[in-house]
């Protein structure tokens, strides 16, 4: 006589079910949580309370809304809910691209009580904290944007690093995300209490949120990895972090040292080549780094027409298609194989110098580092003023570096 489910979709979102038949009481119990062992052979049963009260009996907590049932992942399961429950507070920590997406989520299926933390005193993660010269993203606008937010005017096919910022002020504003934000909050622990099935966040002023669901959303790159080198506290020069650029330094016809091939490096060392007197770029290790493409730094159409709208949703596809396409050489021999000879031919079409080569080629195949995308970083190794070194830094001292072996670089 109660509400049967059967499974109707498996996909990044969790699983669907799709209610078969409802009597009228059971409807009211929409917009609340449920236990996922009730999932069986003989379908699931929302209104089966047995034998469910621990919190921990399973990995996800369920909602019931429109005769749809979405598994939603969640930091710790939530205890079985029933008609009588409120609904559940959320605290999500950071508010970079993974909370904004959550919270426009949580809206969209009517769940409205939750808090977006920023222990900066403004959103946007990575693309707030990474302000370098050419800071922009290696992967194309259109697909590097919401999927319920795509007819987003941006002005090339890579959005530079201030578009994508503004991207992301425009979605929390078009989706009302405002109220639900508060800054300068800086979660420093966070401690999950079995007995009342709760979380208590602590923060840096003192603070504490007692919450039901508790979401990681930080990132990976807002926060600087700086190695330890010997000496590097007694140089007299500038220095900073890439991720932490300062901008009151004038570099222009100065000698400058960088240090890393990364992502960040091979996207600001073309523009210091542009203004350096000397740029000494040390490489640890050599990256595959794939060219953009003949559309790399296209305008892009910011008309709204329907023509227009149908036109991007067919490139995002597009791309998406390519870029799935390409991830199957990971699995395949042959494939990685085909992949690191054409890179090969691609290196040898640019850099026609024997010692340059030893330095580019890396030796391992693609795939092992993820693969960057940049048609200017090349060309700037080439350039009379950049000088790529890939020996290891020994030490530092106030005006110079030295390597292992002793090479003497240029003062800075």
């Amino acid at each position: 006589a109660s509400c049967r489910y059967r499974l109707t979709e498996i996909g990044f979102r969790g699983l669907v079910f799709q209610k078969l038949n409802c009597r009228p009481a059971c409807c009211e119990i929409h917009r609340c949580f449920f236990n996922t062992r009730h999932i069986g052979d003989d379908g699931f049963n929302p209104c089966n309370t047995t034998g469910a009260a621990h919190p921990l009996d399973t990995e996800h907590g369920l909602y019931c809304h429109s005769a749809i049932i979405t598994i939603v992942p969640t930091k710790t399961a939530v205890k079985l809910a029933t008609k009588n429950n409120k609904e559940r507070d959320i605290t999500i920590v950071g508010c970079g691209f993974a909370a904004v997406a959550l919270g426009i989520s949580l809206k969209k299926a009517g769940l409205n009580n939750f808090t977006i933390l920023e222990r900066s005193n403004e959103i946007g993660g990575v693309w707030r904290e990474n302000t370098y010269p050419g800071a922009a993203c290696d992967v194309p606008s259109r697909l590097y944007s919401f999927s319920f937010e795509q007819d987003y005017p941006w002005s090339l096919r890579y959005a530079p690093q201030k578009e994508i910022f503004e991207y992301l002020k425009h979605c929390i504003d078009k989706y009302s995300l405002t109220r639900h934000i508060r800054l300068g909050m800086e979660v420093t622990k966070a401690t999950y209490d079995d007995d009342a099935a709760t979380w208590s966040v602590a923060t840096k002023s003192g603070e504490e949120i007692t919450t039901d669901i508790f979401i990681s959303a930080v990132g990976l790159f807002n926060n600087p990895s700086i190695p330890d080198i010997p000496g590097q506290d007694t140089f007299k020069g500038s220095q900073f972090h890439s991720a932490r650029w300062d901008h009151s330094v004038e570099l222009d016809g100065k000698t400058i040292a960088s240090i890393g091939s990364g992502a960040s490096a091979i996207q600001y060392v073309p523009e210091l080549a542009k203004i350096s007197k000397q740029l000494n770029v040390f490489q640890r290790t050599p990256q595959h780094i794939f060219a953009k493409g003949d559309r790399a730094n296209a305008q892009q159409d910011q008309s709204t027409t329907l023509w227009q709208k149908l036109s991007h949703r067919r490139e995002r596809l597009q791309l998406f298609t390519r870029f799935e396409k390409n991830s199957r050489r990971r699995s395949s021999e042959e494939l990685t194989q085909k992949s690191a000879e054409a890179f090969e031919k691609y290196i040898h079409s640019l850099v026609d110098d024997a010692e340059m080569l030893k330095k580019v080629l890396p030796d391992y195949p693609p795939g092992c580092k993820r693969g960057l995308r940049s048609d200017d970083w090349y060309p700037a190794l080439l350039k009379t003023n950049v000088n790529l070194i890939d020996a290891p830094i020994d030490t530092i001292t106030s005006t110079q570096s030295f390597m292992a072996p002793a090479l003497r670089r240029p003062r800075f």
